[in-house]
């Protein structure tokens, strides 16, 4: 994990082992396919399985896993037309927590990756909400993959990571086991205890559409996402959302362009 303050340079080590900014010195090598969630969700105009595939072909049984995983099988019950909901441009029609397990969705779908990178996308959901993906996704999901995830919040994960990177001032001032970087950094036992007095909430409360000022499209989720929900149940639910979506026509926000083809009459050219 990389943790750090606002600033730090977090981001910048993410783009330096992406390639992404010039290399002064030294050498970079990264063996196998990567998988990248941006710290900014990328969501494009399409439907939300469209966002999650993104042009993989479609697996009906790992698709249903990555819903489950990345916590969004409730979420297909909100929308209007579930995963045929035609998504708006960056992601209009979705709160900042479902473009960010939509983003992860995507991640977890993509075959054959072998280095998972992950920027700050746990920061949009709440605490149990962004347990319940490290568990689900990132732990199980995505075992034996090399998986590099930066964290501004929800610090008491990181007594769960294998390395530790502490970013400060555009430099790394620390790295190693939690242990090491803690006794460095004794803060983060601080707000480690802080947020796990906040990770108590329910799913009872999850997911409400908000479907005022005229506008059905426009959903927006309460603060409280999800997590304790049933094993059994949660797997009956996932299973008839995905089915009842394959069912429905999609959602469109965008309407095709009309065209009417005619003749202009003689007396129109005449006229002219």
């Amino acid at each position: 994990m990389i943790v750090g303050k606002v600033g730090s340079g977090k981001s910048s080590l993410v783009n330096a082992i992406l390639g992404e900014m010039p290399r002064t010195s030294g050498m970079l090598e990264i063996s196998g396919r990567v998988a990248y969630v941006t710290q900014n969700t990328w969501i494009r105009n399409a439907t939300l399985r469209d966002n999650i595939l993104f042009e993989q072909d479609y697996d009906a049984e790992l698709y249903a896993r990555v819903l489950d995983a990345s916590q969004l099988a409730m979420d297909l019950e909100a929308l209007p037309n579930g995963d045929a909901t035609e998504i708006g441009e960056r992601g209009i029609n979705l709160s900042g927590g479902q473009k960010a397990r939509v983003a992860i969705a995507r991640a977890m779908y993509r075959s054959g990756t072998d280095v998972l990178i992950l920027d700050e996308p746990l920061s949009a959901e709440d605490p149990h909400v962004a347990h319940a993906i490290f568990d689900e996704c990132i732990v199980k999901l995505a075992a034996g993959q090399t998986r590099l995830l930066v964290v501004n919040s929800h610090y008491d994960l990181l007594a769960r990571a294998q390395h530790i990177v502490m970013m400060h001032d555009g430099a790394i001032a620390a790295q190693g086991s939690y242990e090491s970087v803690l006794a460095q950094f004794p803060h983060l036992a601080t707000l480690d205890t802080r947020i796990q007095g906040d990770n108590t909430k329910s799913y009872a409360e999850s997911v409400a559409v908000a479907a005022e000022d005229g506008d059905d499209d426009v959903l927006q989720v309460s603060s409280s996402e999800h997590q304790n929900v049933e094993a059994d149940t949660n797997e009956a639910a996932k299973a008839q959302v995905v089915q009842e979506c394959e069912g429905k026509a999609a959602g469109q926000l965008i309407r095709a362009e009309d065209r009417v083809k005619g003749k202009v009459g003689a007396s129109v050219y005449k006229a002219y």
